[in-house]
């Protein structure tokens, strides 16, 4: 069972950050050929226009990025654990941002405290999925953030264009 939900949660967080990817690759390019595009445009004063559609995507487009990013962006906790603290069960051996600052035979001693006592070892790994779905749901609502600040900005980006477009008169 530890072994199934484990491997659900390494693979929603790969799905995460493989989502997160697209939106940051896609968002780039379009920022780059907005650019491009609108910079060649604007040497004529008659494409003026094109600024408020244009700057609303890349506003749209920087702004997917940052959540995309915060959603694949490293979190690892600065506290320093103790063996003791794992003992008392303040911090959590199996997450190895608790264990990182331990010396190599404190963190021996505790993976075999840990693997001696069958309830500790179960409040541990339960402890340990239970923080991965904490991660996973704010990765989740970052990409969520994401996705949605791209389609409202795609969509607000086309309407403008075409009130801009019909209303300069071409």
């Amino acid at each position: 069972m530890f072994r199934t939900a484990y491997r659900n949660h390494i693979n929603l967080s790969q799905i995460a950050d493989s989502k997160a990817n697209i939106m940051i690759s896609i968002n780039a390019i379009l920022m780059s050929i907005i650019v491009s595009f609108v910079s060649t445009r604007l040497t004529d004063a008659a494409n003026v226009w094109l600024l408020v559609p244009a700057v609303t995507m890349l506003m749209t487009s920087l702004v997917a990025i940052i959540f995309a990013i915060l959603g694949t962006r490293p979190k690892v906790t600065s506290e320093v654990f103790s063996l003791e603290d794992v003992r008392r069960n303040r911090a959590n051996i199996l997450f190895f941002g608790n264990f990182v600052n331990m010396s190599r035979s404190e963190f021996a001693v505790g993976m075999r405290e840990i693997m001696a006592d069958w309830d500790m070892l179960y409040d541990s790994m339960i402890h340990d999925l239970y923080s991965l779905g904490l991660v996973l749901q704010k990765k989740y609502r970052l990409l969520w953030f994401s996705y949605s600040v791209f389609m409202v900005g795609l969509i607000l980006t086309v309407v403008l264009f075409g009130i801009f477009y019909f209303n300069v008169g071409f």
